[in-house]
């Protein structure tokens, strides 16, 4: 008689097996759940990925104001501008190049850093950096990046989060590092 296919051989139709006599090695079992959990969550992700950044930031991204009260970022004129310039150069260039004079109280870091945080969970296996000139200053702007971080936890896992580094859950396998 003709031998049977095994599970490997056989050509991916999109499901999962469920039968027991495909042996999956634990691990494997383990990725095939964690696939199927963040299928629930697939169509909304996609329609994110359509949303406009003010949208998008509005909707996701928490950030501590002036009297310590966490509320959404909306952003203001100045932000939107600049969040256009580098979706701009982004979609021409492929990379952005700007130079920001620190006008103070502006919020410019925080869109940039945001725009940072929406670019790794929407683009897998990327990295990002987050730069301050001092250990305290960095301290402070990666703690606007865990803000942001905790604010989107349930719809992107993280794999683990260190004082220097997030680093996001399979598919997206993306992390944001701190340097001075």
């Amino acid at each position: 008689g003709k031998p049977k296919a095994r599970a490997k051989d056989r050509e991916y139709s999109g499901e999962f097996p469920t039968s027991a006599r495909f042996d999956i090695p634990r691990n494997r079992k383990r990725a095939i759940a964690k696939i199927e959990a963040m299928d629930a969550s697939t169509e909304y992700w996609r329609k994110c990925r359509g949303m406009s950044d003010e949208e998008w930031f509005e909707r996701h991204l928490k950030i501590v104001d002036k009297d310590g009260n966490l509320v959404p970022l909306i952003l203001n004129p100045a932000q939107v501008i600049l969040c256009r310039e580098i979706r701009r150069q982004l979609k021409e260039t492929g990379c952005v190049k700007l130079i920001i004079l620190k006008a103070r109280q502006l919020g410019m870091s925080a869109v940039v850093q945001g725009l940072q945080f929406r670019l790794i969970l929407e683009s897998p296996n990327q990295s990002a950096i987050v730069m301050a000139h001092e250990t305290e200053a960095a301290d402070l702007v990666f703690e606007r990046t865990r803000t942001f971080r905790d604010s989107t936890r349930p719809m992107y896992p993280f794999k683990y989060s260190s004082r220097q580094e997030i680093v996001f859950e399979e598919p997206w396998r993306s992390c944001i590092r701190v340097k001075v």
